[in-house]
């Protein structure tokens, strides 16, 4: 209750910050410290992800965590193609704000920018953390199982990857600016360490269930699947 309570005061602090001269960004955390409420959402996130995948795999074992990722990722890859379609028609229907919106690509090319939009490669203007969460939430048991297995591995290994961006400027392919806005190598960081404080309060249980035979091998197929795909 108290984590969806941060989270929708995170939704609501990036709602007012992203409408410009009012008196009310004022109050928002972004005039205050070293992040915005973007951080802090995607922060809570993976910590709620780890109280929420990490007492189902307890409870009912990778099996049951990977299929619950993989309904939640598709759940959110819905929401964020039926928010698009919503978004597309207002625009539409305004006959207005193409480019501000990033909207004129699909009204000039709709062909081309569907199957980018399918493929999570394109996306209008403040609908870019949509395809961010569908990545993390699918490659969320590949952190499950790192974390159980040692969380000081698992957050070196989001640390390099996080290095390698802002060294190599690695990213997620996107269209058509050739990265998304919401880089998810980037941004995992934040999910990871979120994550590794519920974790490491139940490491033992979590390291119990790592141990069973029985489910080593769905989370590498996971992974395998993940890193070809």
């Amino acid at each position: 209750m108290r984590l969806d309570a941060c989270r929708g005061l995170a939704l609501w602090f990036v709602f007012i910050d992203h409408i410009p001269g009012n008196v009310f960004e004022w109050l928002t955390i972004r005039n205050y410290g070293f992040s915005d409420a973007s951080e802090v959402f995607v922060f809570v996130s993976g910590y709620t992800c780890m109280v929420s995948y990490g007492g189902t795999l307890r409870n009912r074992g990778w099996p049951t965590v990977i299929a619950s990722s993989l309904r939640r990722s598709f759940e959110i890859y819905v929401a964020f193609l039926l928010l698009v379609i919503s978004y597309l028609t207002l625009v539409w229907q305004s006959g207005s704000y193409f480019d501000e919106t990033n909207t004129r690509h699909f009204f000039d090319n709709p062909g081309t920018v569907l199957i980018r939009l399918l493929a999570l490669q394109y996306a209008p203007v403040n609908t870019d953390i949509l395809p961010t969460f569908v990545i993390l939430h699918l490659a969320f048991p590949l952190v499950l199982w790192l974390i159980a297995r040692n969380a000081v591995i698992a957050l070196a290994a989001s640390f390099v990857l996080y290095l390698m961006v802002q060294l190599y400027s690695w990213h997620m392919p996107a269209w058509p600016t050739g990265e998304l806005y919401f880089n998810p190598f980037a941004w995992q960081i934040l999910f990871v360490v979120g994550a590794a404080p519920p974790a490491h309060a139940s490491h033992s249980s979590l390291a119990s269930c790592d141990t069973e035979p029985r489910y080593r091998s769905p989370p590498l197929t996971f992974c395998s699947a993940s890193l070809s795909s």
